[in-house]
C-alpha cells in the first residue's frame, strides 16, 4: 500500500491496440480503479498488444521487459515502471477488472485467448527445445548427451583432485630438498 500511496492520484492511459481497448488506471493509497473514459491529465501513455502487455506482467518485476517489447510509452515512464512493479507483486484477476471496463463478454475472450496462447506458446517452445537437442545431440553429435555430460564433469573433478595431489606431493618434495 505504501507503493501505491506514492503514485497516488496518478493516471496512467492503457490502449491494447490489437484488441482496440483504451481505458484508464487510476492509482489510489488503497487500490487500483479502472475508468472507460476519463478526461484529465493523465502521467503515463502505454500502446501495446495484449500479448506484450500480458509477457511484460508475467515478468515479476522486472522493468527490462519494458523494453524488450513492442510498447509505445509516453509521459512519466518512471510512473509506468512503479506500476508494473506493483502490479508483479499482486495477485489480480484481471479478467474481472477488465469485465468492468469492457463487459463480461468481452473479458472473458481476453482471458480465454491469453491462457490459449500462453499455453499454446508454452506447449511449442518445450516441444521446439526438446527437437533442438535431440537434432543437436543425435543428428550433428554437438552436445552431449546428459550421462556423457555427468561423465565429463566426474573427469574433470577427480582430474582437479589428481593435480591437488600432485602439487602436494611437489611442494612436499621441495620442503625435504631445502632440509637436506
Amino acid at each position: 500500500m505504501a507503493r501505491l500511496a506514492r503514485l497516488e492520484n496518478k493516471v496512467i492511459s492503457l490502449e491494447i491496440t490489437d484488441w482496440r481497448l483504451h481505458f484508464f488506471i487510476v492509482v489510489q493509497k488503497n487500490g487500483l480503479e479502472l475508468l472507460p473514459n476519463y478526461s484529465g491529465p493523465v502521467a503515463t501513455t502505454i500502446r501495446s498488444t495484449l500479448f506484450d502487455l500480458l509477457r511484460i506482467a508475467r515478468a515479476k518485476g522486472d522493468t527490462s521487459r519494458l523494453f524488450q517489447n513492442q510498447l509505445d510509452i509516453s509521459g512519466d515512464i518512471e510512473t509506468g515502471e512503479a506500476l508494473q512493479k506493483i502490479l508483479a507483486n499482486i495477485d489480480i484477476d484481471w479478467e474481472e477488472q477488465l469485465s468492468k471496463v469492457t463487459g463480461d463478454v468481452a473479458a472473458h475472450r481476453v482471458g480465454e485467448s491469453a491462457r490459449s496462447f500462453f499455453q499454446f506458446a508454452k506447449s511449442g517452445v518445450e516441444a521446439l527445445a526438446q527437437q533442438v537437442k535431440t537434432f543437436l545431440q543425435v543428428e550433428q553429435n554437438q552436445l552431449p548427451s546428459k550421462a556423457e555430460m555427468e561423465q565429463f564433469i566426474a573427469n574433470v573433478t577427480k582430474l582437479q583432485q589428481d593435480v591437488d595431489r600432485l602439487v602436494a606431493r611437489i611442494e612436499s618434495s621441495m620442503i625435504r630438498e631445502r632440509k637436506s
